[in-house]
């Protein structure tokens, strides 16, 4: 199977565009990953909600996305879908766009890989692969924290546990590119005023593939494990994935 048998429909700018709209089309769409062309539809590059949460709430309006193009990170449509998995899996990449003869013509995610890759591991525990140091975040901590963690140590969401330990949320990327505007300030509110407060959560003995049918059903990146109601690990879409090509 190749990547065109699964690769979704694209949403692309194009390099002369004004980073504002890049910020408002990430932020609006849930995007990770967000192509960029040029006049011809010639794919240059990406920029992505890591960059975006990076920025400073009052970025000028008249500054383009040119300036800030990450290069490379494509397939090709003809490309085997082992290998890229493989890849994306090597290079911690959520979505990669798809080309052919240098034109953008679709992108793939790790949900895609997820639904197309054969369930070779169905009788596998999470407790096995899971990580089992959890980096989390307190319901009080301010979500400047919170943005300073994810740049640092490069995840997209933590747990968010409260004063007794009891996991009470999952603040994510997505939730901080849409509380932006509060991070810049003199006293940013506290990570339980933007967290996402319904968790969906597996046990160690859960199988993989119940893993893989939560991630899907909710489009969720993340599942934290859980014994008795305490947080012991995480997993998420790379570690399934990793486990399914090995």
């Amino acid at each position: 199977m190749n990547i065109k048998d699964i690769m979704g429909s694209v949403i692309s700018l194009r390099e002369d565009e004004y980073l504002t709209k890049a910020r408002q089309i990430i932020r609006d769409r849930g995007l990770r990953v967000l192509p960029i062309v040029d006049d011809r539809g010639s794919f240059l590059g990406i920029i992505t909600d890591e960059d975006i949460l990076k920025l400073r709430a009052a970025t000028k309006s008249n500054v383009t996305v040119k300036g800030f193009i990450r290069e490379g990170y494509a397939a090709r449509a003809d490309e085997d879908l082992n290998n890229v998995a493989k890849r994306m899996i090597e290079g911690e990449f959520d979505e990669l766009p798809v080309t052919e003869d240098g034109k953008l013509v679709g992108i793939v995610n790790l949900k895609d890989l997820l639904r197309a890759l054969p369930s070779r591991a169905s009788d596998t525990s999470v407790g096995s692969i899971m990580t089992k140091k959890v980096r989390t975040l307190k319901t009080d901590d301010p979500i400047s924290i919170a943005a300073s963690n994810m740049a640092e140590y490069g995840y997209s969401g933590f747990p968010v546990l409260d004063e007794k330990d009891k996991l009470v949320g999952i603040l994510t990327r997505r939730d901080l590119i849409r509380a932006r505007s509060k991070l810049g300030k003199a006293n940013p509110p506290p990570v339980k005023r933007v967290m996402t407060t319904t968790v969906h959560s597996v046990s160690p003995d859960s199988r993989l593939n119940e893993a893989v049918e939560l991630m899907l059903k909710y489009d969720i990146g993340r599942l934290p494990v859980l014994d008795k109601e305490r947080l012991i690990g995480i997993i998420d879409r790379y570690d399934l994935i990793r486990a399914v090509i090995g």
